[in-house]
């Protein structure tokens, strides 16, 4: 959870007292690991020694299940909590959860160009991922009004992914969103023989028609979403 999260967390908590355990607003990294006693401590010392050359300031060993019960809880909850979050410094604020996939090289860059990019928008956002396959989520919080803009935001995430070698969506779908990407990412060809697998098996178009990709390439008609 980056330090943008981790604020979020830490100033609902200060407020709203929905947590007993008291957050630092820096960049947080979340292990779970599992094995033997003697597993788990080279397990421990090899995350201590990641952590302190790669500047980490502060490791935190769960004692119990409580502890990793509360610990955990805060990001299960992330999403949520964001939310109420905007709504405290927006008024009537719009929330647009969005992610992307890239090798974990360059997981890092790609998380502070979108954040810095966002917020070079006049926008808000908060940023989790799941660093041990590169995904990226971030929330793009925004006011009414600015919806175009998130819209814009959102695209260039999706651009920078790509340009970093990645993928459109790492679990969200592409949906109609992302759709006008995937070619950009995987090929025109590879969409087409995606295209008519998906006719071979639907040839009337009853099933969820035009998500992902068209079902006819030369239509232009624009959906609304």
């Amino acid at each position: 959870m980056d330090d943008r999260q981790m604020k979020c967390i830490k100033e609902m908590e200060e407020k709203n007292g929905f947590s007993s355990r008291k957050w630092s607003d820096k960049n947080l990294l979340l292990f779970k690991i599992g094995g033997s006693k003697s597993s788990l401590k080279d397990q421990i010392n090899t995350v201590k020694k990641v952590s302190s050359k790669n500047g980490g300031f502060n490791v935190e060993i769960a004692k119990d299940d409580n502890e990793k019960q509360l610990i955990w809880n805060a990001r299960k909850t992330q999403l949520w909590t964001s939310i109420e979050w905007a709504k405290q410094k927006i008024p009537n604020a719009r929330s647009w959860p969005t992610d992307v996939a890239v090798p974990i090289s360059n997981f890092p860059k790609v998380i502070a160009e979108t954040a810095e990019d966002i917020e070079n928008h006049g926008l808000m956002t908060t940023v989790v991922g799941h660093a041990g396959d590169g995904n990226i989520h971030a929330l793009v919080i925004f006011p009414p009004e600015k919806l175009s803009v998130a819209e814009e935001v959102v695209h260039n995430m999706v651009k920078r992914a790509i340009a970093n070698e990645g993928t459109v969506s790492g679990e969200h779908g592409v949906g109609i969103g992302k759709r006008e990407f995937l070619e950009q990412e995987l090929g025109v060809e590879a969409v087409d023989a995606m295209r008519k697998i998906k006719l071979s098996l639907d040839p009337k178009t009853l099933l969820n028609p035009d998500k992902i990709f068209k079902t006819d390439p030369n239509e232009n008609r624009i959906d609304n979403y």
